[in-house]
């Protein structure tokens, strides 16, 4: 991974800070007492621990998963290691948490999911721990450990690797078929 350009760090902080501010908007006007023209006391409590919820899945579950890759990569960085990346085989070490459901991507739903892979090159082999890959959902009740794939490798940066999903779309059952 290349060095992080200012720009893009103050806009990942910007978009950070103020995706809090209603929240904090929301405890200021209810410390001050200028909350009370709009909402009872008892409501009051309950919208704020919904807003603080909501607050906190955007934080851990949208932001950094979503917001700071396209930042940080851009918007086409996955097609564009598909087709200038070192070809590769992959091996599913591990796959861990599955996060945000339905993303819209290729005219199908994906399901973001971290994997361990195990990126097998002609002339080298190392591990990726912590592979944010977006998985067409009908291929990820497949996702097993030891399952392989091929992936392309970044050439300036090895860890940066991307799943070629597309070829194993025609193995699995009903994954030929893309939603629209």
């Amino acid at each position: 991974m290349g060095p992080i350009q200012p720009k893009k760090l103050a806009l990942a902080i910007l978009i950070s800070f103020f995706s809090a501010m209603p929240l904090l908007a929301w405890v200021y006007l209810g410390a001050t007492g200028r909350l009370s023209g709009f909402v009872d006391a008892d409501r009051q409590h309950d919208l704020t621990i919904a807003l603080f919820i909501v607050t906190t899945v955007w934080y851990i579950g949208v932001t950094p998963f979503l917001i700071w890759p396209r930042i940080f990569n851009g918007t086409d960085a996955r097609e564009n290691l598909l087709k200038k990346g070192i070809p590769a085989r992959g091996i599913v070490l591990e796959a861990g948490l599955v996060g945000k459901t339905g993303i819209r991507y290729l005219k199908r739903r994906n399901t973001c999911l971290v994997l361990a892979v195990k990126v097998i090159l002609p002339d080298d082999t190392f591990e990726v721990q912590s592979h944010l890959a977006l998985v067409p959902e009908s291929i990820l009740p497949f996702v097993r450990k030891g399952m392989e794939f091929p992936v392309r490798v970044n050439p300036s940066s090895r860890m940066n690797i991307e799943i070629d999903w597309e070829p194993l779309m025609l193995h699995y059952p009903g994954s030929a078929v893309s939603a629209d």
